[in-house]
């Protein structure tokens, strides 16, 4: 499968970027800051009705969404957070591909981001804010992810908290990831979107949580479902 994969990997031609990786890392940071992700689909939830103008990266839908996702007024799930970081590096001039992977048609997918930095390839996640790292905790090139060389996940930040909406009880989310309400989960406020009545939390998005939410998807991440932008010779 590696041998397979690693002939594709070939066609993947992504600029070096000048700037470091720290930097990028802010970066996403900041992006992943803004977004606010929800808790099940609910009413809530709406897709940006534009996302073929992010996908073609348009300044202004990239504005526009944005400015929406920074008010809550627009909840965020990993493929509208990659876009948003993949249109951020653009306008900067720092090339790169949103990767889509998992098992298709099923919700065991994911979208994250590639960029390339001296002459290798990386993964980040501006949905839950961090790179992949080994066991000592330097930051591994997107080969070795392939080469299942140990996966383990470096946040871009200490102690960042995530922002989540839901209009269910918290309760089961809490559960799920081992948060507990007031230590690493603490509610924000109560909102309303698309007319919804729903409560705003926060919670703390560590290396704990992002290995739990990635326990289902990282034996697939090999499974590239498709990049975007494609490559004139496909992928």
């Amino acid at each position: 499968m590696f041998e397979l994969f690693k002939n594709k990997m070939k066609k993947i031609n992504i600029k070096n970027c000048d700037m470091s990786i720290d930097l990028i890392r802010k970066y996403c940071s900041i992006i992943s800051n803004s977004t606010a992700i929800p808790f099940r689909l609910n009413q809530a939830y709406k897709e940006f009705e534009n996302m073929q103008g992010l996908w073609d990266y348009d300044i202004s839908s990239y504005k526009k969404a944005l400015i929406k996702v920074r008010k809550k007024e627009l909840l965020s799930k990993c493929g509208l957070s990659s876009s948003l970081f993949s249109n951020f590096l653009f306008k900067r001039k720092i090339d790169n591909k949103t990767y889509n992977f998992g098992i298709e048609s099923t919700r065991f997918t994911h979208v994250i981001v590639l960029f390339s930095f001296q002459e290798n390839l990386y993964l980040i996640d501006p949905h839950l804010n961090f790179m992949f790292c080994d066991k000592d905790r330097k930051l591994i090139t997107f080969e070795n992810i392939l080469k299942k060389k140990g996966s383990f996940f470096s946040p871009n930040k200490k102690e960042f908290y995530k922002s989540i909406i839901t209009k269910d009880n918290i309760d089961e989310f809490s559960k799920r990831y081992d948060l507990i309400y007031k230590k690493n989960i603490f509610f924000v406020e109560d909102i309303k979107i698309n007319n919804i009545n729903c409560e705003h939390y926060k919670f703390e998005c560590g290396e704990s949580f992002i290995k739990r939410y990635y326990e289902p998807l990282i034996d697939n991440i090999d499974n590239c479902i498709n990049l975007h932008p494609n490559n004139k010779d496909g992928f």
